[in-house]
């Protein structure tokens, strides 16, 4: 059970948006990509979907219900398709992640209904391409012998499989050329339906005043003629005039199905906050323009009872072609009829991208098998592709003489009553996705889109439409999911009539059972419930987290969208321009980004433009970045130097190995050119004062000086009322200390729950950000004993004294209390799916809850505890930190996506380091193990690595850490950025933006901005650099080895710049080491606690600030 609930709260973490991360495959996956332009889906919303359903389906719609059954059939599908497309418009614009309303569906509805719709609708899309196909062989045989009356002809030009299989081969094509390829084809695919309606309507105008070649003015004459309506199978008075009206509904619903592309397709549309809004809005003008102008002219101009309006007969055409060939026009209707064929092959194209890109979707949430999830480079889903693609082949079942027109009405049926279904989630969807917000306290108005007259809307359709025929009379206002859910039970009742046909009622009603046994077989499978409003999830994978796709490179890079210049004096951002004059660039040191260049003057940024002349450039010193990225210099807000945790029974252990020097060097030669490091309170009598340990680690700090600007974050282990009270708004004031970590673990420095209440009470008193060291220390403490007591002591089984339970546990634990006092709060170090899990439901409940995570968690897991020689060799103590690492890869998967999502605010290195060849390094494991030490001797240098060779230790005493902060960028840069799971813009804001506005440093730090320091990493130009394997020899810490040793790296920072100095260059430190300074910090500028989240008495103290 614990597995299925646990299934069940990641569900929508996998929900996520591409271009920003998508769920990767360890194949060949690259996610899909944004490639989609504004105007093709402006386009595709305006007619990607208009095909035979309007230009032939019109046909029997006309037949069996007359021009006004037609008409108003039109009207009401029309009234609820606005309906679908404005609701749907809303939730997709918030929301453009892959899978569209079925992803919408089972995050704001239920699981069970969108893994219905997700299966339901990707079966429709496989069905209503041969439909198309077979509409398309139809319309072939306008120019073949097989169109004319009563024809035998089946061979040759007249053979439909030719012609399908010559369609099949323009659908294949264009889809496989990729995104783009079909976005460039569909515009002008919809530009030609579009001037080929326009066209048809000002010629069915002329025609019907008598402006054709045979002058006749028709007028209301076929009206006037059927009084309207036509005797549905030859059933007399109001009963079959109904039934011929009624036939209209689901005939037409087949015409408007499909619309939802735009919900499909906004998952590879650039920029869809933007665009999706722009799109839907259009939706008026199918609405009015095509269905109902179209359907109004063709009941004017075509009689019901003309023979081609029969599918069933060789000589089936559209009527708009009907129309113009009675009117005595030539060349016209081969014409038109060519334009149709491009609409059928359009339609069909469209049907295959929706149909991939529907089976992927449901491939990201688990719902299809994962090889669905390979993609080419371009982002092509190929898999998805050719599986869907087998389908269109059922195209060929109107192969046969005059059996094209029957094979469409049974695809055209199945269609229709899948679009029901689905038309009926997507109208229930919103209705609770507009509770949820209001439950949630979210106001309609701050979404991209709002959908006029919602909620009301998905319950009700309009329309008025009153036409008196033979004493019937229609006048309406209809309940938008009734419509739908008549035309599902009704919908098939002419394969009753006048005889009963099996083809036609299997084909109409297959879908209804087929809905059912997906619905109810998830739902006691997996033992799914409804989603509370309260918990819906109105973060993930939200539009605003979506950013437009840098095309090449040599860009300079902040969290948001820059200008083109800055200008920098004395170490700060001054002003941002377009351009600066001569005399301001005159004498500067200029850093030229390819087509950014930026200029410095005695040591500072002076300008930021296109190019330089090259008077500009005499007398300068020049580094040309080449094309490679140039971002703000990382914030590395989580590095322990200089401490002493000495906490074995004989007081070895805990001692970092890196100094101020040592550690800022390292951090320096990774691309961080700012650090924040702990000053740590013990219990000892003389670290009761809080002012006294930030002295004392500030001393440490100036005494060897440092290469990087450094603060610190002060570790509180007591409670003491008078110090919370008098010194913490003094360490605010004076030292500019704006946060503190407490400990959930660890004997010598966990807190009690009481007492964590009071130093969080006291730390919102005073804005100061609490950090959370979450792992629940009694669990590990009861395990730790029982892994002793059957002898696992080795390092290794350090991992499983800590499960990832033990971090969910107190993750879960620490948001209560946070919650309890309205506290905001940092999980630091988070490393495993369930505590991330944990962090992303506060985040929905709208709690201001925060998580840190670290290279190891993407990079190790628990195999790597045994990695060196054997399972219980002491050497694979080099791999113990805390929390460990994930216990499998296929954690690092999900892991990345709460990378991408926002789950982590931001990205650290927890750089800790100890030495594997000095006592109070990883050895204590050994020397402070009685069992290890019987009969040996204390030592050191070779007797210490011989005694570390032949005993085993325990892995209670090995000091949790390893190091990092030099590699941290290089690994976000090779494991995300470089794979495609992040966007640069995205490893800005974890590596740099966010820690900076976290702890206060914004925008002094981590910002491109007036004010801002010049502090900058260059990367190399990815086309010229050369992939390495890393040793611990490259690197400059002062500690024996690297847990990434052997680790492919693609790139790798060439320049670090703090405020303007070049540090690192090429390889080498450039720097000195008091070059850095001690920066003071102001209050977190991360959100405070929402109002929607506040408002419960039943969670929230809010008596304590009365």
């Amino acid at each position: 059970m614990q597995d299925e609930k646990t299934k069940e709260l990641a569900y929508d973490a996998n929900e996520i948006p591409v271009g920003v991360g998508t769920v990767q495959d360890t194949g060949s996956n690259h996610g899909l990509q944004r490639q989609l332009r504004p105007r093709h889906l402006q386009m595709i919303a305006i007619g990607g979907v208009i095909g035979t359903g309007l230009f032939l389906g019109t046909a029997s719609d006309l037949k069996n219900g007359g021009p006004a059954g037609l008409l108003i059939g039109y009207c009401i599908m029309a009234s609820l398709l606005y309906s679908v497309m404005v609701a749907l418009g809303e939730m997709v614009s918030q929301f453009p992640i892959p899978g569209g309303q079925f992803a919408l569906a089972g995050r704001f509805n239920s699981p069970e209904l969108g893994f219905a719709m997700g299966i339901l609708f990707w079966y429709n899309c496989i069905v209503v391409l041969p439909a198309e196909i077979s509409a398309a062989a139809v319309l072939v045989t306008f120019w073949t012998p097989a169109g004319q009356a009563d024809s035998t002809c089946s061979t040759g030009i007249c053979n439909n499989a030719m012609w399908v299989g010559l369609m099949l081969i323009v659908v294949f094509a264009i889809n496989y050329a990729g995104t783009r390829v079909f976005g460039e084809m569909e515009f002008w695919f919809c530009s030609i339906k579009v001037v080929t309606i326009i066209g048809l309507i000002i010629t069915g105008v002329i025609i019907s005043a008598g402006g054709g070649p045979n002058h006749e003015a028709i007028g209301f004459k076929f009206w006037h003629e059927t009084g309207g309506f036509t005797q549905y199978e030859g059933i007399a008075g109001s009963k079959g005039r109904f039934l011929g009206f009624f036939s209209v509904l689901i005939n037409a619903a087949f015409a408007f199905i499909g619309s939802e592309i735009t919900a499909i397709a906004a998952a590879e549309t650039s920029n869809p906050r933007r665009n999706v809004p722009q799109a839907i809005k259009s939706v008026w003008i199918r609405l009015v323009l095509f269905y109902i102008c179209s359907a109004f002219l063709i009941g004017l101009l075509v009689s019901p009872s003309d023979p081609s309006l029969s599918l069933s007969s060789t000589a089936a055409k559209s009527p708009f072609v009907i129309a113009i060939q009675n009117s005595g026009i030539s060349v016209l209707p081969s014409i038109i009829n060519a334009a149709l064929l491009t609409s059928a092959w359009s339609a069909g194209t469209a049907d295959l991208f929706v149909s991939s890109r529907t089976l992927y979707g449901l491939a990201t949430r688990g719902h299809a098998p994962k090889i669905f999830l390979k993609t080419r480079e371009d982002g092509f889903p190929w898999v998805c592709f050719l599986f869907c693609g087998a389908f269109s082949f059922l195209s060929f079942m109107a192969a046969a003489h005059g059996e094209a027109g029957k094979v469409f009405g049974y695809f055209s049926n199945m269609t229709a009553m899948c679009g029901m279904i689905s038309w009926t989630g997507i109208l229930w969807t919103s209705i609770r996705w507009n509770k949820g917000l209001k439950a949630q306290g979210i106001d309609r108005k701050t979404l991209p889109y709002m959908a006029p007259l919602q909620p009301y809307l998905s319950y009700c359709s309009f329309y008025k439409i009153q036409v008196h025929a033979g004493g019937t009379n229609f006048c309406g206002f209809s309940d938008g999911i009734s419509i739908c859910v008549m035309v599902i039970i009704f919908g098939g009742f002419g394969s009753f009539m006048p005889t009963f046909d099996a083809s036609t009622f299997v084909t109409t009603y297959f879908p209804i059972p087929f809905f059912a046994v997906l619905f109810f077989g998830y739902k006691f499978w997996n033992k799914s419930k409804m989603v509370d409003y309260a918990n819906m999830d109105f973060v993930t994978g939200s539009s605003i987290e979506v950013t437009e796709k840098i095309s090449g490179t040599g860009r300079w890079l902040s969290a948001r969208e820059p200008k083109c210049c800055i200008g920098v004096k004395d170490g700060k951002i001054q002003s941002l321009a377009n351009s600066f004059t001569d005399d301001e660039l005159a004498g500067t040191e200029i850093i030229d980004a390819d087509k950014c260049c930026i200029g410095v003057k005695d040591g500072k940024i002076q300008s930021l433009a296109n190019s330089f002349t090259d008077d500009e450039l005499a007398g300068t010193e020049i580094i040309d970045a080449e094309g490679g990225y140039v971002m703000p210099g990382g914030v590395d807000a989580h590095v322990h130097l200089c401490q002493d945790l000495k906490t074995g029974p004989h007081g070895l252990g805990g001692e970092c190995s890196d100094n101020f020097e040592t550690g800022s060097r390292s951090a320096v030669a990774g691309g961080t050119t700012t650090i924040i490091t702990f000053a740590t309170q013990t219990r000892a009598e003389e670290d009761r004062s809080l002012l006294k340990v930030a002295e004392r680690y500030n001393a440490r700090a100036e005494e060897t000086g440092s290469y990087v600007d450094y603060g610190f974050h002060i570790i509180i282990v007591r409670n003491d009322a008078d110090i919370l009270e008098n010194e913490l708004p003094v360490l605010i004031k004076d030292w500019g200390i704006s946060s503190c970590k407490l400990f959930l673990t660890y004997a010598t420095q966990r807190l009690t729950d009481s007492q964590m209440l009071d130093v969080m009470f006291a730390a919102r008193k005073n804005s100061i950000t609490t950090m959370i060291h979450a792992e629940n220390g009694d669990m590990i403490e009861w395990l730790t004993e029982k892994l002793e007591s059957k002898g696992m002591v080795a390092p290794y089984y350090h991992a499983l004294s800590r499960p990832p339970l033990v971090e969910g546990e107190a993750t879960n634990r620490a948001i209560a209390l946070a919650q309890l006092i309205q506290n905001p709060i940092l999980f630091v170090h988070v490393g495993s799916v369930l505590g991330a899990a944990n962090v992303r439901r506060a985040q929905t409940m709208g709690l201001p809850v925060y998580a840190e995570t670290c290279p190891q968690y993407f990079h190790l897991t628990w195999d790597d505890l045994k990695r060196f020689h054997s399972p219980t060799c002491f050497e694979n103590s080099k791999m113990i930190c805390s929390p460990p690492p994930p216990p499998t890869a296929a954690d690092h998967e999900e892991l990345f996506v709460g990378l991408s999502n926002g789950t982590f605010t931001i990205y650290s290195s927890d750089h800790c380091p100890f030495r594997y060849d000095h006592p109070h390094g990883k050895p204590s494991g050994v020397l402070e193990h009685e069992a290890s030490m019987e009969g040996e001797k204390p030592c050191s240098g070779d007797e210490l690595q011989d005694l570390l060779g032949r005993k085993g230790g325990a892995f209670r005493f090995i000091p949790n850490g390893i190091p990092g902060v030099e590699t941290r960028l290089p690994l976000l840069y090779t494991g995300a950025l470089a794979s495609g799971r992040i966007t640069p813009q995205r490893f800005v804001e974890l590596t740099s933006t966010n820690p900076a506005k976290l702890y206060g440093l914004y925008p002094k730090k981590g910002a491109l901005m007036p004010g801002s320091d010049a502090d900058f990493v260059i990367w190399h130009p990815e086309k010229t650099f050369s992939p390495f394997n890393l040793t611990n020899s490259m690197l400059h810490h002062n500690v024996d080895y690297t847990p990434y040793e052997g680790m492919r790296f693609e790139n790798w920072p060439r320049y670090t710049i703090l405020r303007g100095k070049v540090m690192w260059a090429n390889g080498k430190i450039t720097g000195k080491v008091r070059d850095g300074e001690y920066v003071k910090r102001g209050p977190s500028q991360l959100g405070p606690v929402s109002s929607r989240a506040a408002r419960d008495t039943r969670t929230v103290a809010d008596w304590l600030y009365e």
